[in-house]
C-alpha cells in the first residue's frame, strides 16, 4: 500500500510553506497515489486537514482513509478518461446532478449492494440504455459474474476472453458496437437467456486503484437508436466506481 503521512502540526514540518499550506496551525493526514507509465509519472494526494473532535488524527483515522482512498482514487482514475470538451458542458452538469443522488445521506449507512443498484439505475437513465449489467471478476475461475443483472433473476456468467465484454476485460479496452450481430466476437447467449435482441452494445472495463481491471459494465440498446457515445463511456467508468 501507499505510505500515509500523519503529522500533529503542519507548521512544524520542514516542508511547510505558508503560501501553499496556509497560516492555520492544524494536524494533517494524507495518502499519496502514483500513476505511471513508460513515459511519465504523476503523484496525486488525498489530504485531510484539521480534526474537529480531537487534537490529532489517530490510527483509526488512518485506517478509514486508507480504506476510502481505494474507491476515491479508482473513481478519479476512471474519470480521467472522460473526453474534455465544451460541447459536453450540459452533459457534465447532468452527470454531476445524477451522481449526487447516489451519495448516501450524512450519518445514514447504505449497503454496498444498494449503492450499486442505485448507481446502475442512474447510469441506465443517464446513458438512455435499455439494459445494464455490472460484472465482478473471478480470477480463480477466469470468469465475469454479474452482481447487477437485468433480464432474469439468475446470475449471468461470462468467460474472460469470450464475447464482447469478456474480450474487453481481457484486453483492458472499451468495445463499442452499433450492431452486435455484425460483430464477430459477439456472444448471443444473453439474448437467448433473456429472450432479447441486442443491437447497440458497450462494454467498459473498470480500472481499480492498483491500475488493473477489477470489474466491467455492459450497456445494451441505447434508446435513441444511436451508438453509445464517449460521454456514455466516461459515465460508465464513474458510476461503476462510486
Amino acid at each position: 500500500g501507499h505510505q500515509i503521512f500523519n503529522c500533529y502540526l503542519n507548521t512544524l514540518q520542514s516542508s511547510y510553506n505558508q503560501e501553499i499550506d496556509g497560516e492555520i496551525e492544524e494536524p494533517i493526514l494524507a495518502i499519496p497515489y502514483t500513476i505511471s507509465d513508460s513515459i511519465s509519472k504523476q503523484v496525486f494526494v488525498i489530504m485531510i486537514r484539521g480534526q474537529k473532535t480531537q487534537k490529532i488524527f489517530i490510527p483509526s483515522d488512518e485506517e478509514k482513509l486508507a480504506y476510502m482512498s481505494r474507491f476515491i482514487f479508482s473513481s478519479f482514475i476512471n474519470s480521467l478518461f472522460i473526453e474534455e470538451s465544451t460541447d459536453h458542458e450540459a452533459a457534465n452538469d447532468n452527470l454531476v446532478q445524477s451522481l449526487l443522488k447516489i451519495l448516501p445521506i450524512v450519518n445514514k449507512r447504505k449497503l454496498p449492494q444498494d449503492v450499486l443498484e442505485t448507481s446502475m439505475k442512474e447510469l441506465k437513465a443517464f446513458t438512455k440504455a435499455d439494459r445494464v449489467t455490472y460484472f465482478e471478476i473471478d480470477r480463480e475461475r477466469d470468469v465475469l459474474r454479474s452482481t447487477y443483472f437485468e433480464g432474469t433473476k439468475d446470475k449471468y456468467q461470462v468467460q474472460i476472453g469470450t464475447g464482447q465484454c469478456g474480450m474487453a476485460v481481457k484486453k483492458g479496452i472499451v468495445l463499442n458496437t452499433a450492431n452486435a450481430y455484425e460483430d464477430k466476437i459477439y456472444d448471443p447467449s444473453y439474448d437467448k437467456i433473456c429472450n432479447y435482441k441486442t443491437s447497440t452494445l458497450l462494454s467498459v472495463p473498470l480500472i481499480n486503484s492498483n491500475g488493473a481491471v477489477g470489474a466491467a459494465i455492459q450497456l445494451r440498446n441505447k434508446q435513441d437508436f444511436k451508438p453509445f457515445s464517449a460521454m456514455d463511456i466516461g459515465a460508465a467508468r464513474i458510476y461503476g466506481t462510486v
